[in-house]
């Protein structure tokens, strides 16, 4: 008996398994094994199950190699048809992050999908994830893992030639290439992974032919563009994650972050980030919105500039993102060359909308797209197929911001085009402006336009168009306080007084409504000099003038002139409110929402100026009747936050008269709504006040949690009369804990203050007149002492204090 016949005996294959594997070393398929056999597709199939098993392997590569090791099959004439496992690349640098995206692919083949396309702009690390995830399931596919870039390939009969020559198939000339490949991988249990599709996409076909052949093959596909397949499972990538604190240990738990570090101390060995130098990690981070194409090419940079010299280099030259590293990829070595490729790819049309895409900050809504841009929602679709513009849950649509810088480039090739979307963009946001003031957009969905209000007004002031400016004064004043971005907005406004100096001649009126908003919000950042400053001027401007018979929009203007009276002398506001409540009834503009939702500020203002009075204290009925009435004209227009502000003017008027029961309702009416909303000053107002009832209550838990919110809300605002409020609240509860020098402490710190304002009152409220009982001695030390704190120490004793 001869060594192979031995070897049969041995494991027991029969003598058709034998045909049959000899016949799979030959590369022929299923099917053409059972038409040379004479016999059925399925008894092939049968027989190959069982001489896997006795062979103890899994997949035909395997069984193959086995039988000719053990001799079973000859190889004089016939070799294997896949001769390696895999041909991914060795990666030269570790690969970071994308731990999710890895098990999100893995659950996708798990549970049926068998073609995934990772779609991605380019320089998102779409090729990098796709050999990464090749090396991580590299065991689990019996006929192996392959590679097969296309970036190279010019036609689509290039693919199946890339194929054929990646997989080292052996074809023929006597039938088509396409049917000997799907003849081959019929009964593979492989994994392609097919990179750069998005400029063959005619011949992605192909992949549907070997899904439709071959039930055990996976395919990951990579491309700038949807493949737009039957049963294509698109894996859009987005950048690495980005930090979200300020904390380093926290922020090192970010891709981002982590990409920095490692291709830092590629470049300068021993490089780490420290708390100086993480401001710039940040900065980096946002403005390459994590793609890791753009942090390596900044980084190649360090051994010639600080980091925050690249950060500044990168928003002013796109082109600076440039390395000449050998080991980068030549199409990536250049950033600019790498969009320039897609860009090439976009038809005249898609060009002209992406291009004016540019123009918007923090997305935008598809309104906004069509209104601004003329683009439909067909044109749009198209962008997002190609992963130019990427769609969030929330229906807006997003640039990357490198990207968003290129396409801004783009359209400063076309002044004119670029000249007609930006005033169409700042007129549409200008009607947002009203729409948020009228509370018509609230929330966090208005917070998120306010990059693109900010853009807008920048292109008003820079070209001077003096209507929309008469539009947005008054609207964009007051969006400041309401959203509770008063520096922002502050930087807006100086950017007006510097870049249009000559207003103040042109169009006084107009320049006067400038200094007012001004002179409001710095009285709310707590700067007196300022605040009096523009208050002053503003006054200059319109002395002399009659209100009534001036535009509308100088009456608003006034209004912000009340707020930021409001510190010097409440009575002066309170006689100027009523004046301009005056002229707004003259007007009766009642089918307009900025008019009335100036009269609903204006009476809810004057509520408020009325229960903060000395002189009204005891006068329940003259400071209540207002707000009352600014509550029915808030509900009649459901203007939610001026609902919430005047609900927590009649919870203070209730808490003043010692009314405890009715104020802790009104609290809580409206804690709930502003809860809805994003106006943090007047919600932290609200819960300072709800906080003092409850603790009148000796409801401590509640006036705890009541003023630990408060706190949370003011820390952007800085000294303020609420913060002032909440202090007065504290230093009574550490009085009645008998701490009493520390109280007087706290009462100190707030007797430094430009104008103690809300606390005076409260103070009058739980001690009358402040006496504590302390030596003389003792009175100056805790004083002094009081008055040399900081904003900082008190921050921290405040948070101290209500943790206990």
């Amino acid at each position: 008996m001869t060594a192979k016949h031995n070897r049969d005996h041995l494991y027991k294959l029969t003598a058709r398994e034998t045909e049959v594997v000899t016949l799979m070393s030959q590369a022929l398929s299923n099917r053409e094994i059972a038409e040379t056999l004479g016999i059925g597709v399925e008894s092939v199939r049968m027989h190959a199950k069982n001489l896997y098993s006795k062979l103890d392997v899994s997949g035909r590569q395997k069984a193959s190699l086995k039988a000719i090791e053990l001799g079973i099959i000859q190889t004089e004439d016939h070799t294997p048809t896949i001769t390696t496992s895999h041909n991914l690349p060795i990666a030269t640098t570790p690969f970071i992050g994308r731990e999710k995206e890895i098990q999100d692919i893995t659950h996708a083949f798990q549970h049926g999908t068998r073609l995934v396309t990772i779609l991605g702009a380019g320089g998102m690390g779409k090729t990098r994830l796709s050999l990464a995830y090749g090396e991580h399931v590299l065991e689990q596919y019996s006929d192996g893992v392959y590679f097969v870039p296309l970036d190279a390939v010019e036609t689509i009969d290039g693919i199946l030639l890339q194929l054929i020559e990646i997989l080292n198939l052996k074809v023929s000339n006597k039938s088509s290439y396409q049917q000997q490949l799907l003849n081959i991988l019929c009964d593979k249990h492989m994994l392609l992974i097919i990179d750069n599709w998005e400029h063959l996409l005619d011949g992605a076909t192909l992949i549907s032919d070997i899904l439709a052949t071959a039930p055990d093959i996976h395919i990951i596909a990579t491309s700038r563009e949807k493949l737009s397949l039957a049963g294509e499972l698109v894996f859009r990538l987005g950048g690495l994650s980005l930090p979200t604190d300020n904390n380093l240990a926290i922020t090192d738990d970010s891709e981002a972050v982590q990409l920095i570090q490692e291709t830092a101390q590629r470049i300068i060995p021993g490089w780490q980030i420290t708390d100086d130098k993480l401001h710039d990690v940040r900065k980096l981070c946002q403005i390459t919105d994590g793609m890791p194409l753009g942090i390596i090419l900044a980084i190649s940079w360090l051994d010639v500039y600080p980091l925050s010299e690249i950060n500044h280099e990168i928003q002013t030259n796109l082109n600076f993102l440039h390395t000449e590293l050998r080991d980068v990829p030549r199409r990536h070595r250049n950033i600019e060359s790498v969009f320039e490729w897609t860009w090439k790819l976009l038809s005249p049309a898609e060009q002209n909308v992406f291009m004016k895409l540019s123009i918007f900050r923090n997305g935008c809504t598809l309104e906004a797209i069509e209104a601004i841009t003329g683009a439909t929602p067909r044109d749009l679709q198209a962008l997002v197929r190609k992963a130019l513009v990427y769609r969030s849950p929330d229906n807006r649509y997003t640039l990357h911001e490198l990207l968003r810088q290129y396409g801004e480039a783009k359209l400063a090739d076309y002044p004119q085009v670029e000249q007609e979307t930006r005033k169409l963009h700042a007129i549409y946001y200008a009607d947002v402006a009203d729409r948020i003031m009228s509370n018509q957009l609230t929330g966090a969905i208005a917070e998120i336009e306010l990059e693109n209000l900010y853009t807008g007004w920048r292109y008003i002031v820079t070209t001077q168009e003096l209507d929309l400016l008469w539009q947005c004064i008054n609207s964009y004043g007051i969006i400041a306080y309401q959203l509770g971005c008063l520096w922002d907005m502050k930087l807006l406004f100086d950017f007006a007084l510097e870049t249009y100096p000559q207003l103040e001649q042109n169009c006084p009126e107009l320049f006067g409504g400038l200094l007012f908003v001004n002179s409001s919000i710095h009285a709310y950042l707590n700067n007196s000099d300022l605040r009096n400053h523009y208050l002053n001027a503003g006054f200059a401007i319109y002395e002399g003038m009659n209100l009534a018979e001036q535009h509308i929009e100088v009456t608003y203007f006034h209004y912000h002139a009340v707020l930021a009276m409001r510190k010097k002398s409440m009575e002066m506001s309170l006689e100027l409110l009523q004046k301009l409540i005056t002229i707004l009834n003259r007007h009766e503009q009642r089918d307009d929402p900025v008019y009335q939702t100036m009269m609903v500020y204006a009476h809810s203002q004057q509520a408020y100026l009325i229960t903060e009075s000395p002189i009204y204290a005891s006068d329940t009925l003259t400071a209540k009747r207002p707000a009352l009435k600014a509550l029915q004209m808030a509900k009649q227009i459901n203007h939610k936050t001026m609902i919430a502000f005047t609900t927590s003017i009649l919870g203070e008027r209730a808490f003043l008269v010692r009314n405890l029961e009715q104020a802790t309702q009104y609290f809580v009416e409206a804690d709930q709504a502003f809860i809805e909303l994003n106006s943090p000053y007047d919600h932290a107002n609200a819960l300072v006040r709800a906080g003092a009832t409850a603790f009148a209550h000796q409801h401590y838990p509640q006036a705890r949690d009541y003023l630990q919110r408060s706190l949370d809300l003011m820390l952007d605002f800085g000294h303020s009369p609420v913060l002032n409020s909440l202090i007065s609240i504290v230093a009574r509860w550490k009085y009645e804990r008998g701490d009493i020098i520390g109280a007087t402490e706290l009462i100190a710190y707030i007797n430094t203050q430009d104008s103690i304002g809300h606390a005076e009152v409260l103070i009058a409220y739980f001690w009358g007149t402040f006496a504590p009982p302390l030596t003389e001695k003792d009175l100056k030390l805790a004083t002094e002492r009081g008055q040399m704190l900081t904003l900082d120490d008190v921050l921290r004793e405040l948070y101290s204090c209500l943790e206990e």
